[in-house]
């Protein structure tokens, strides 16, 4: 079908084509992502002082590393007033201030958006879930928004603490040493200014929001794992036990049958001295061809540079000589990586 309609083309359009797939490899920039588009609520409520970009709009576009990113940008601390207006012009030059540019940038929704802090909502387990959050964040370099705490015992009733007096009250959070994420016990100094009123023992359920690597086709053993056959999703992980980047695990093979929308782990895949396409075929640095595939239709670059090292059927990047442009590109000999583009009708 897809040739087909290739051939259906005239001789402008297919010239035309091949001028815009050419360009998308040779532009001599680093590769632009679709523009992210940000949709404004008119409304919300917050239930704690500093204000995200997430929690005023739905944010889309980019890869999940940048979603996380501009998600968790700051737009103001509710300090003594209980609400604000953040208009969204306002809510664009602070996106400028953080180095994006007007091109990646897309508003939808409302002009401002009304913000008011969700003060019946507050309590004690929020305010200590988001001290450890906070502290969590910290230490594992993670945006907080990408941080989830699930407090497992009501605070409130153990403590004999209320809201007010944890108002002059400043938690200090002491994670354990090694790995955090999982079921802690987390323990929290409470000052009252330079002294210290009370230490308590929080437990609690912390995750982290993660890359999980998921099947889209069925795979059976000792298969291939390429980007055909695989899928990235965001999910809170309350464990980094065998986590996978999809870099790590194409071009390996698989130690059992596997089914769609099964999780894929180091435990799924054989070693690499096991894999019978362990052997690296192209080197860092080597010299190669560079093929933009898209339908029937290939272009080649003939001058291109390998940055990574790779085995038949895994990405690697590559740098096109001709445009400085860098891409990721699949792995086919030991003298050519492709690109493939897909069809677009």
């Amino acid at each position: 079908m897809k040739k087909r309609m290739f051939q259906q083309m005239s001789c402008p359009m297919k010239f035309g084509l091949v001028i815009l797939i050419f360009g998308s490899i040779c532009h001599p920039v680093v590769a632009e992502d679709e523009p992210l588009q940000i949709t404004l609520a008119s409304n919300v409520l917050v239930n704690r002082v500093d204000v995200t970009l997430g929690d005023v709009a739905q944010v889309r576009g980019g890869d999940s590393v940048q979603l996380r990113q501009i998600r968790s940008i700051d737009l103001q601390r509710l300090d003594d007033e209980k609400s604000c207006i953040l208009s969204a012009e306002f809510i664009r030059l602070r996106l400028i201030l953080a180095n994006y540019t007007e091109d990646q940038l897309q508003f939808r929704g409302a002009d401002q958006v009304i913000v008011q802090l969700d003060e019946q909502k507050t309590s004690i387990e929020q305010v200590i879930q988001q001290a450890i959050e906070r502290a969590v964040s910290d230490r594992v370099e993670y945006p907080i928004s990408s941080v989830q705490v699930r407090i497992l015992q009501p605070i409130q009733r153990h403590w004999g603490i209320n809201v007010s007096q944890l108002a002059t009250l400043t938690p200090k959070i002491l994670l354990p040493e090694g790995a955090i994420l999982g079921r802690q016990s987390i323990v929290v100094h409470l000052q009252d200014q330079d002294r210290l009123f009370a230490t308590k023992s929080v437990p609690c359920e912390i995750a982290i929001l993660q890359d999980e690597l998921r099947l889209t086709k069925h795979v059976a053993r000792g298969e291939v794992i390429s980007a055909e056959n695989t899928v990235l999703k965001e999910r809170f992980l309350t464990s980094s036990t065998g986590h996978l980047t999809l870099t790590s695990a194409l071009g390996r093979r698989v130690r059992r049958s596997m089914e769609v929308g099964e999780r894929l782990s180091s435990h799924d895949l054989l070693p690499e001295n096991e894999n019978t396409n362990s052997e690296i075929v192209i080197k860092s640095r080597s010299a190669i061809r560079l093929i933009a595939k898209m339908g029937q239709l290939e272009i080649m670059v003939p001058m291109a540079e390998a940055l990574q090292s790779g085995r038949v059927g895994q990405i690697i990047r590559v740098k096109n000589l001709q445009s400085n442009r860098i891409v990721n590109a699949r792995v086919v000999n030991a003298e050519e990586a492709v690109v493939d583009l897909g069809f677009r009708n």
